[in-house]
């Protein structure tokens, strides 16, 4: 029997990207999977991992969520609880002790050029 996460710290809307003809270069336009997903979303070991250079900065995230949620690499998801938005680098899946859930990494990257 699969238990949902034991505790969820925000919720998050996940978007796939969507381009009409893949070009790398144009800008994509995202698409609604799902809404107001309960997640948590922490740093990815017990201290903040952000790199900064010149005027950018890039922070790398962990998302948790339940198992069964629609969330791919290339996905772009959104923390409602601090407005932040994250692009999703890649997603496995934890099983084990009735508390299975899917892992996700983010990265954000704010400042000039971003």
């Amino acid at each position: 029997r699969t238990v949902s996460l034991p505790f969820t710290t925000t919720t998050v809307n996940i978007e796939t990207r969507t381009t009409s003809d893949g070009d790398r270069w144009e800008t994509p336009t995202w698409t609604p999977v799902q809404s107001a997903v309960p997640a948590t979303v922490s740093s990815p070991s017990p201290s903040d991992r952000s790199t900064s250079q010149g005027d950018q900065e890039q922070i790398d995230m962990v998302l948790h969520v339940n198992p069964g949620v629609a969330v791919t690499r290339l996905d772009r998801v959104t923390d409602l609880t601090l407005g932040e938005v994250y692009d999703v680098l890649w997603v496995t899946t934890r099983i084990g002790f009735g508390l299975d859930h899917t892992r996700a990494g983010l990265r954000r990257v704010v400042g000039i050029g971003a």
